[in-house]
């Protein structure tokens, strides 16, 4: 029996795409969006896309369990924490995010993703956003999150006591309560009053709601006391 493989034909089709496999599938999308090929950089972008959410849903849920070994040696550790990683990202919003609506389009920009539905309304003093679900604890308290853990028994914790970081609340997920620091408390420190004043979502399947006051008077005092916080600003 004649064999009509050619070796070198073999060869060829065994050889490495090096130049595909080095370059990144936005690059692929670009190329294809140039050449007119609309079918090949569809495909391309939703690759692009479930890697990153891979890549993301991973690091949020390592920072979840790390956290969580954190507070096993004492919950008050994650405000230290979360205070020295987030008081410089609250200096830059508030010098380069002055007022309720240039907040709420840099919070959308950062959270608008395929996999998190967002609603927004107007109200007469304030704009209300709605998250289903955050794409980060929301993902993460909905056992959303790819590679949380090689056990099954791993569960990401909750706060057992009502500290002014977690909005006066039990139950809050220590990997969430870093928007009380970031959004409110810190915020309340630098200039009086918060960037955001958050919903808590006290069950998983229910969306976590922001309310970004148009002025900083109209924001209710419980939104100070529940946060250890006295209003100043009348």
């Amino acid at each position: 029996m004649k064999n009509n493989d050619n070796p070198s034909t073999k060869e060829k089709n065994s050889q490495l795409d090096i130049t595909r496999l080095t370059k990144s599938t936005w690059d692929l999308a670009r190329e294809a969006i140039q050449s007119g090929k609309t079918d090949d950089a569809l495909r391309f972008m939703e690759q692009g896309l479930n890697l990153s959410t891979k890549q993301q849903d991973s690091l949020v849920s390592f920072v979840g369990m790390a956290v969580t070994h954190l507070a096993g040696c004492g919950e008050e550790r994650l405000e230290k924490l979360y205070r020295e990683r987030y008081t410089p990202r609250a200096k830059e919003w508030i010098a380069t995010t002055p007022g309720a609506k240039e907040s709420l389009e840099k919070f959308v920009s950062h959270m608008a993703n395929p996999h998190t539905k967002i609603v927004i309304t107007e109200e007469p003093g304030r704009y209300v956003m709605s998250l289903d679900p955050c794409r980060t604890g929301g993902r993460l308290r909905r056992g959303l999150c790819a590679g949380l853990s090689d056990s099954a028994d791993f569960k990401i914790g909750a706060t057992k006591r009502a500290w002014p970081w977690s909005w006066g609340k039990t139950g809050v997920c220590y990997y969430c309560v870093h928007s009380c620091l970031l959004f409110e408390i810190i915020p309340i420190e630098l200039r009086g009053y918060p960037i955001a004043v958050i919903n808590y979502a006290d069950k998983p399947e229910d969306p976590c709601v922001f309310y970004f006051y148009k002025q900083p008077e109209l924001i209710p005092e419980e939104y100070f006391t529940r946060v250890g916080k006295v209003k100043t600003i009348k």
